[in-house]
């Protein structure tokens, strides 16, 4: 992506969270002169989610990184 992205931007249907994750690691390597907000969503319950090894781990990060 050559772009920075910026603005509101939602995720809808993540399986495991790691698209969500490699955009916000994307975003925070830009210059931080534009505020950007994302919304990550799943289809699925707490509990069916965890069929992804990768979910847990990868909300966590999501979390931590505001």
């Amino acid at each position: 992506m050559e772009k920075d992205l910026s603005g509101q931007i939602l995720l809808v249907g993540e399986g495991d969270f790691s698209f969500a994750v490699s955009l916000v690691s994307r975003i925070e390597e830009q210059d931080r002169t534009h505020t950007t907000n994302v919304t990550a969503t799943s289809l699925e319950t707490d509990t069916t989610i965890t069929k992804h090894e990768q979910a847990a781990a990868n909300m966590e990060w999501l979390q931590q990184h505001g």
